[in-house]
């Protein structure tokens, strides 16, 4: 399938936003959509965070959302919705670093890092993903790594 003039990026669409219940726009606050009352807090507002996006076949959504509520020192939440004819479905959702500025929207390629601080020579992990459409959730297709204070990244044989 040619998806290369089906793929498209959009930043910071509050209409889409509060459609995936992720932030609220305005004076009606939207709680998540946790059934427990004490779990329910209220989203934050589109106004105070970053929301990229990137639409893969005009099907699939690739969703990050620059907000301290999704993100922290270890990198933030990557979600992945399908659109059906009236609704917006989570199928998977992926927590690192996303690259913002390295991606392949025309191929579909994207890109988040990691880093490994559980011993004392930490390790940076690259991990280059596609939406796999068959499966309806993320594919990581290659990793590399590096030990800080290396310049370049290896690629990790999964052998």
């Amino acid at each position: 399938m040619d998806v290369k003039s089906q793929n498209k990026y959009i930043y910071n669409d509050t209409t889409l936003m509060m459609k995936l219940k992720l932030c609220y726009f305005g004076d009606s606050v939207i709680c998540n959509n946790y059934d427990a009352l004490e779990l329910q807090i209220p989203l934050p507002e589109c106004s105070n965070g970053e929301y990229h996006t990137y639409i893969i076949n005009d099907i699939y959504y690739i969703v990050n959302p620059a907000d301290g509520a999704y993100s922290g020192s270890g990198g933030g939440t990557i979600y992945l919705y399908k659109k059906t004819e009236n609704e917006f479905v989570l199928k998977d959702e992926i927590w690192g670093h996303f690259d913002k500025k390295n991606y392949d929207l025309e191929n579909g390629f994207f890109y988040y890092y990691k880093t490994d601080k559980s011993d004392l020579t930490y390790v940076d992990y690259q991990y280059k993903f596609i939406v796999n459409t068959e499966k309806e959730r993320f594919e990581i297709v290659q990793t590399k790594y590096k030990h800080w204070g290396e310049k370049e990244y290896k690629i990790l044989d999964k052998s």
